[in-house]
């Protein structure tokens, strides 16, 4: 990967399958789905993004989930969850809410949510029931969160 290039936040793997999910977190909303899809182009386009099984988009408003994400092809995400649902164990240990949560409480909240779904320890499964059907939680089970960081 080229070193200025711009890197996830987290990429979860797995040490017999390699890179199953690749995490990009940012405290905003987003104001339209197409803006939503442009914006995961540019990130494969300009961004040093490797290869996964699922690309998780966390946004402020909701968590969008692209299972085999393709750098070709610009498309809705294949699950959605809202932020406020996933996160509410988390958001209730810090004294901000989500929307004047700072940009790197935004990042260590999602890792801490990450972690949990990684070690199959969350602590409100049923917030997480629009995860069904995508495979996620049973693919990044036990795998190793890693946080690139730029050169």
């Amino acid at each position: 990967m080229d070193a200025n290039r711009p890197r996830p936040d987290f990429v979860v793997e797995s040490p017999d399958c390699g890179t199953r999910l690749v995490v990009e977190a940012k405290n905003v909303v987003a104001p339209t789905p197409e803006w939503l899809e442009r914006y995961l182009h540019n990130l494969f386009n300009l961004g040093a993004i490797p290869r996964s099984d699922y690309l998780l988009l966390a946004l402020r408003d909701h968590l969008y989930l692209w299972r085999r994400p393709d750098p070709e092809v610009q498309r809705p995400p294949d699950f959605e969850g809202e932020t406020a649902a996933i996160l509410a164990p988390y958001l209730r240990m810090v004294p901000n809410r989500l929307e004047t949560i700072t940009k790197n409480g935004f990042e260590l909240i999602v890792y801490a949510w990450l972690t949990d779904l990684v070690n199959g320890t969350e602590p409100e499964p049923e917030a997480g029931k629009w995860l069904e059907g995508s495979g996620l939680p049973d693919s990044i089970r036990n795998g190793t969160i890693t946080a690139p960081m730029a050169a």
